[in-house]
């Protein structure tokens, strides 16, 4: 009987012993999974950081092309609003295609 006693102990104790590996094991992978979540986390919100101040430079950068384009559209239109003066066209007129000021028989209205 004190023979059948110990085995069942021996086998009571390696139940446990499988229980509490087997508990550990368990810790041991939930940490491992917190740890790894944590990287991810890390290095997505690293990520993200980066990416954000790049496209601020980016935007900024843009947004300054933007100005230079607008400021020479409206040199242009001075330029073009300029070179449409009747002031300029007229002696251009008569100087090189031999133009006058229309008479007024020449003139014609229109409804």
């Amino acid at each position: 009987m004190y023979h059948v006693a110990v085995k069942n102990e021996n086998l009571v104790r390696q139940r446990a012993s499988v229980r509490h590996v087997a508990n550990h094991s368990g810790k041991k992978y939930m940490l491992f999974i917190f740890v790894l979540l944590f990287f991810v986390f890390a290095i997505l919100s690293v990520w993200s950081r980066a990416r954000v101040v790049s496209l601020g430079y980016e935007i900024s950068k843009e947004s300054r092309y933007l100005q230079e384009v607008m400021d020479l559209n409206e040199k242009l239109k001075a330029e073009v609003a300029m070179l449409k003066s009747p002031g300029r066209l007229e002696p251009i007129a008569q100087k090189k295609f031999d133009l006058l000021p229309p008479r007024n028989h020449q003139i014609v209205f229109l409804k």
